[in-house]
């Protein structure tokens, strides 16, 4: 029986030693892997804050996007009204005014008035000013197109006035 008690003393004594070097080494490997956990979380969490930014941005970024169509829209629709109200004041004023146009692109209204009969061209004559006009525009498209605007009011015995 001495020898079972001596037996048990030497393994609880071995024991002892273990659990002391266990309890330090659990308690590392613990902390170890609650930071790498924490770690992990804070990482994700980072990840997911950029994110929401970025999405915040893009959100941003169309809201303020649909802004400045709807404010050119609304630009345009009260260029075209006063354009509108040009016309009428100069058909007012004047008995040959024909048409308004207003272009958006150029930000711009024309009105289209009629010649005086004494002042209309004939066909010829305005072929004749197109043909000049087009050799002296070399490549120049803008005023090419000009030309060929200038030909369809000679043709129609119209002008314009730009406002």
């Amino acid at each position: 029986m001495n020898k079972i008690k001596k037996s048990i003393q030497v393994i609880a004594n071995s024991l002892g030693k273990i659990n002391k070097l266990s309890l330090p080494a659990t308690i590392l490997i613990a902390s170890v892997i609650l930071g790498g956990v924490f770690f992990a979380t804070q990482v994700i969490k980072q990840q997911s804050i950029e994110k929401q930014q970025q999405q915040e941005l893009q959100t941003q970024k169309k809201a303020d996007q649909a802004k400045a169509e709807q404010d050119q829209k609304e630009y345009a629709a009260k260029q075209k009204s006063a354009c509108l109200t040009i016309y009428e004041t100069e058909g007012g004023k004047w008995n040959n005014v024909k048409s308004w146009n207003y272009n958006e692109k150029d930000d711009e209204c024309g009105i289209v008035y009629s010649l005086p009969e004494k002042d209309v061209k004939s066909d010829a004559e305005c072929q004749k000013e197109l043909d000049e006009r087009t050799a002296s525009a070399g490549d120049s498209s803008a005023t090419k197109m000009w030309a060929f605007s200038e030909y369809f009011d000679c043709v129609n015995g119209t002008f314009h006035k730009y406002f």
